[in-house]
């Protein structure tokens, strides 16, 4: 099990990622908060979770971690780039596209979240 303070951290990091998943289900989408809300996403992982001194956890736990960490690391530099081709999109199919994949790809960190959270 992990410690409680990684556990808060993950918590946290599902919480933001939450309050992103609620902007873009918003009927009018404001592009610029988007961007800075992903920012803020990604820069809380930076700071507070990939900080984590996983060598600290048993064997097993330190490594389902840090396979999540890279995953999840991964994952926030594709949003990046989703939240980034939506902005710049001019057709509103090629628009709803990006935003389905801005969608998933939240759903798929808020999952790896839930994953890490799980008791072993």
């Amino acid at each position: 099990m992990l410690p409680e303070i990684y556990r808060q951290r993950y918590r946290d990091f599902r919480q933001i990622l939450e309050r992103l998943q609620a902007l873009i289900s918003q009927p009018e989408l404001d592009h610029p908060t988007l961007k800075a809300d992903a920012l803020i996403v990604q820069q809380f992982f930076q700071d507070q979770v990939r900080s984590l001194d996983l060598e600290a956890l048993d064997l097993t736990a330190g490594q389902r971690s840090h396979s999540f960490h890279v995953e999840i690391n991964k994952q926030l530099r594709l949003l990046a780039m989703d939240v980034m081709f939506l902005q710049t999109a001019k057709q509103s199919a090629t628009s709803q596209q990006r935003l389905r994949q801005v969608r998933d790809r939240i759903s798929t960190l808020i999952r790896y979240c839930n994953a890490l959270l799980q008791e072993e």
